[in-house]
């Protein structure tokens, strides 16, 4: 009988579209953003005074906030996964926890101010993984939670520490826009344009009954030169 693995893997978001999934693996955490001022260090905090806190923010649901700030201060342990989504590139990252919960009172990134230490280990394309692996990481119901399918993820997690998928700082290059091609002047030199040309009708002398141009006719006079 394989031994029991008392890890717990993680499912932790990096924020709205995990716009924060680049900071948390250059800054080596995990974290979870707050807009609640009364909410401080909650290694000295009871839950009565959390949840107080939360609920004094306007918060719908401050019994569930409670328990996601409750996992990342108290029930996350060193060792424990973490699974996050990097939804701009179509990847989960994958990590292990790797010390205990930090408040800073000074955001970590933006609103954030609850963070635990991670080293992170690899990053998977979403499309490898079992349809029902990727309908756990696409909740909706908050920020943290412990994924379903405990021993697939943690399989999984051992196979990419063993290089299954990409590097975790492996982010995609944006491309630069390529510069715009100078347009160069055709070998075939252009026409220039024809300066407008007054063109006179020609007149008919009544003298030799010949059409003549115009300028064949003294100023004022109705015959041609040859007939004037």
């Amino acid at each position: 009988m394989a031994p029991h693995d008392d890890r717990t893997a993680w499912l932790v978001k990096a924020g709205k579209r995990a716009k924060h999934a680049r900071d948390f693996v250059t800054k080596d955490m995990v974290s979870i953003g707050t807009e609640w001022p009364g909410v401080g260090d909650l290694s000295t905090a009871s839950d009565a005074e959390v949840f107080l806190a939360i609920e004094a923010a306007g918060r719908k649901k401050p019994a569930d906030d409670l328990v996601q700030l409750r996992i990342l201060s108290t029930r996350m342990t060193a060792g424990d996964i973490v699974v996050t989504p990097d939804v701009a590139n179509g990847d989960l990252l994958f990590g292990a926890v790797d010390g205990e919960y930090e408040y800073s009172a000074r955001p970590v990134v933006e609103d954030h101010h609850h963070s635990r230490p991670v080293s992170w280990f690899g990053r998977l394309t979403v499309d490898h993984l079992e349809p029902f692996l990727a309908k756990a990481v696409d909740w909706r119901g908050g920020t943290l939670r412990r994924l379903p399918e405990q021993t697939h993820w943690l399989r999984l997690a051992g196979e990419i520490r063993d290089g299954l998928g990409r590097p975790a700082n492996d982010f995609p290059r944006i491309a630069k826009a390529a510069p715009a091609k100078r347009k160069t002047p055709s070998s075939t030199p252009r026409m220039a344009a024809n300066p407008t040309m007054v063109v006179n009708p020609d007149q008919l002398c009544p003298s030799c009954g010949l059409l003549r141009a115009a300028s064949m006719f003294p100023d004022g006079s109705e015959y041609c030169r040859d007939c004037d």
